[in-house]
């Protein structure tokens, strides 16, 4: 019955998956159009790189994995009023990280474009500049929507974090749309990205308050959600120094909050210590593979204007397999936190979803391979020029090379945290990005070509993949 109810679950979010996938390739489409591939949009990918890192690492991987076993041993204890105190001090405290990040970055922005883009000319330090005072801030957003989206999960509610994506996509469609046919100034493509993120918060916050996830008064939980969208929208619309001031003001509400319902008594602190020493070794790995995402970039941006969008724009063609895939994990993860200790379904399940991303992720590789010009131009739509396409096509290859070691490696990840056994994965992740920066500047050095900032990708995804197999067998996962 389990594994029948996996299946039908696997099944509605990998479609609703494809389907938001199939929307953000037309949303791809629709950007090349609208801001093309010059210095306007190398900027606005890499200060859009930033909140989205923070997005995959929370809601693809770190909050879900901490929270769900977490949220598990709560609903069996029914202490949701302890749940309830963790969930608002850990969004308390991630929150103020991402926070002094979003200052941090504002102030030191010169030092952290030498760092991220040494390649980056004038006009595009002043393009970045312009969008990072919005688009980082987006980061925060991500941050609820990856809180609200493990809650809905841990509850069956696999829908909800599914669609929001779909409306996220469909939402900058339509702004994109608009401003091509009414001629609207490239610029606001900032304004329509954070609309977009707040929609997308919208269509996981309204669920949680109707299904009352926190066994709790709604109107409080109205309450708080009216305040933090207050806050939100305020923030989002002043000058620099009257949010320095509305961050110190509301993290004075949350203290005195927090002080009178007794959030930092002795056992709400070990709650969040035990959340935090399993938390801290899976974000890291979360972290360290979107580190590798923006050394990617760093690199591209030596080979001149627009590079960096051609080696983003190739990695999106990966997309679509990830979509069949990525919700299979979604969904495979709470259900192997649900029968962790029923070893027999546990095995089943393993089994099935190796199966599954196998014959997926081979069949796409060969698929890349026999059509790479033809699924280019399919996807985008014959907007790229020739002399792009030679180098898309290479790049292509090359990403569809690593895409099965990419995503079984995401997959054994997933084994060992439900083990609960954490340190093993991070000590790998860090070894993959110390070698994966190894062997991207050997690659630059003997052959300064675009590809050759794929390369170490695709070497360090096999290395992984085989290491992990071995680990997995040894350990008897499977």
């Amino acid at each position: 019955m389990s594994t029948k109810k996996f299946v039908k679950d696997s099944f509605l979010v990998t479609v609703l998956g494809i389907c938001s996938r199939i929307l953000g390739w037309i949303r791809d489409n629709y950007l090349l159009e609208f801001i093309g591939t010059g210095a306007f949009s190398d900027a606005f990918s890499l200060s859009v790189k930033i909140p989205t890192s923070f997005r995959k690492a929370f809601s693809e991987g770190a909050i879900n994995s901490a929270l769900l076993p977490k949220i598990r041993d709560f609903e069996e204890k029914n202490a949701y009023k302890r749940l309830h105190i963790l969930i608002i001090n850990t969004f308390m405290i991630f929150s103020f990280l991402l926070f002094v990040f979003y200052f941090g970055e504002q102030f030191f922005e010169d030092w952290f474009l030498s760092k991220v883009a040494p390649g980056f000319n004038l006009e595009q330090k002043a393009y970045y500049g312009l969008f990072v005072q919005t688009t980082s801030f987006t980061s925060f957003i991500y941050f609820c929507y990856s809180i609200l989206g493990s809650l809905l999960q841990s509850r069956g509610f696999f829908f909800w974090p599914s669609i929001s994506v779909i409306l996220f996509n469909f939402c900058l469609i339509c702004l994109i749309k608009f401003s091509l046919i009414f001629n609207v100034s490239v610029v606001k493509i900032v304004f329509f990205y954070f609309f977009a993120t707040i929609i997308m918060l919208l269509s996981t916050m309204i669920p949680s308050v109707i299904y009352d996830l926190f066994q709790e008064d709604k109107s409080i939980k109205i309450k708080i959600a009216s305040f933090l969208f207050g806050f939100i929208f305020l923030f989002i619309f002043v000058s620099f120094y009257i949010k320095f001031l509305l961050f110190i003001g509301f993290y004075c509400v949350y203290l005195f909050f927090a002080n009178q319902n007794s959030f930092f008594s002795k056992q709400s602190l070990g709650d969040l210590r035990s959340l935090f020493y399993f938390f801290a070794p899976i974000f890291l790995i979360a972290i360290l593979t979107q580190i590798n995402d923006v050394i990617s970039m760093r690199f591209a941006s030596l080979f001149g204007v627009g590079s960096m969008t051609l080696v983003l724009r190739s990695g999106k063609i990966m997309q679509l397999p990830i979509a069949f895939i990525i919700p299979v994990f979604i969904t495979l993860f709470s259900y192997l936190n649900k029968f962790s200790k029923d070893k027999k379904t546990s095995k089943t399940l393993k089994r099935l979803s190796m199966l599954f991303v196998f014959l997926i992720t081979f069949a796409f590789m060969l698929t890349c391979f026999l059509f790479t010009e033809g699924i280019i131009k399919i996807i985008f739509f014959n907007k790229v020029s020739a002399k792009d396409v030679v180098i898309m096509k290479k790049l292509v290859k090359l990403y569809s090379i690593s895409l099965p070691a990419l995503l079984m490696n995401r997959l054994f990840q997933m084994f060992f945290f439900v083990e609960k056994s954490v340190i093993i994965p991070a000590i790998i992740s860090l070894n993959n990005s110390i070698c994966y920066v190894f062997l991207m500047k050997i690659f630059i050095f003997y052959s300064f070509d675009l590809s050759s900032v794929v390369y170490p990708f695709v070497f360090c995804s096999w290395i992984t993949f085989f290491l992990y197999l071995i680990l997995a067998y040894k350990k008897e996962m499977l």
